[in-house]
């Protein structure tokens, strides 16, 4: 009978936690807000891709394409 009282304030705090966590919701001004960090990062992922590529594909063309010097007369 001791264990079982035992177990049962070492548990107790833990489904507090957990009923009190899982009652938390967002309020819609949050999910929106969420919603738009969610597509800014998306965006900003596609913009920072195509920047590499672009800049991949520059530094290839540079490599096939050596400066040439110019000469002055």
């Amino acid at each position: 009978m001791e264990a079982y009282v035992m177990r049962c304030l070492t548990l107790a705090p833990l489904l507090l936690a957990l009923a009190a966590l899982g009652g938390c919701g967002r309020t819609a001004e949050e999910q929106l807000a969420y919603q738009h960090a969610e597509e800014q990062y998306q965006f900003n992922m596609r913009q920072s891709e195509r920047y590499r590529q672009t800049a991949d594909e520059n530094s290839d063309q540079d490599s096939q394409n050596p400066p040439q010097e110019s000469r002055r007369q």
